[in-house]
C-alpha cells in the first residue's frame, strides 16, 4: 500500500497492522496479507525478497508512478510472469499494488530453441511453394489441354481464331496488308 496514503488515511492504532515493504521504499506491506500469502505459496521470503528486489531495481520508475505492468521475468532459472495491478481509491488515487507472480510452464521448452521455430516456418514455406509449382504445372497442362487438339497436338479452332484476331490486330496497328 502506498506510504503516503496509509500514513494520512489509516489511524495511528491501526498502524501495527502495516510493515515499511522491504523491497519498494513508498510503500508497505499489509501484514495479514503477507502472512496469508507466504503460508499459501510456494515462494519463500527470501526467494520473494530476492525477486522483488530484481524488478525494483529494473522498474522502479514505473512502481514510483503507480503504473500497472506486466513483465516477463527469469528467476532462479524459472521464467515468470509478474503482474503489478495499481490500485486506485474512488478518488483515482494510487493506493496499493496487487502483485501476482506465475511461472510460465512449458516456456522453456521453446524459448531458448529459436531453431525449431525457424526449422518450423521452413517447412511451411517450402510446403507452400512446393503446391504451388504442382497448381501452375496443372493449370499449364489445363491450358495446353484446353488449347490444343488431343490427336494431332496442334492448335484447335479456337485458338486458332484468337491468334489469327491477334496477328490482325497487329497488321492494323502497323497498316500491313
Amino acid at each position: 500500500m502506498d506510504k503516503k496514503a496509509v500514513d494520512d488515511n489509516v489511524f495511528s492504532e491501526e498502524m501495527s497492522n502495516y510493515k515499511e515493504s522491504p523491497n519498494f521504499k513508498n510503500f508497505y506491506v499489509d501484514l495479514e496479507v503477507e502472512e496469508y500469502t507466504y503460508n499459501n505459496s510456494k515462494v519463500s521470503h527470501l526467494e520473494s525478497n530476492a525477486l522483488f528486489s530484481e524488478i525494483d531495481s529494473k522498474y522502479s520508475d514505473k512502481i514510483d508512478n503507480n503504473e500497472s505492468f506486466s513483465i516477463s521475468h527469469k528467476f532462479k532459472d524459472k521464467d515468470c510472469i509478474v503482474n503489478f495491478l495499481a490500485i486506485e481509491n474512488f478518488k483515482n488515487l494510487p493506493i496499493a499494488y496487487i502483485i501476482s507472480v506465475s511461472e510460465i510452464v512449458g516456456y522453456e521448452i521453446f524459448s531458448g530453441h529459436i531453431y525449431l521455430e525457424v526449422l518450423l516456418v521452413s517447412i511451411l514455406v517450402l510446403t507452400v511453394l512446393i503446391f504451388t509449382y504442382i497448381l501452375s504445372k496443372y493449370q499449364y497442362k489445363l491450358r495446353s489441354a484446353s488449347e490444343n487438339d488431343y490427336l494431332t497436338n496442334i492448335y484447335n479452332r479456337k485458338k486458332f481464331y484468337q491468334l489469327a484476331n491477334k496477328e490482325i490486330q497487329v497488321a492494323k496497328r502497323y497498316n500491313y496488308p
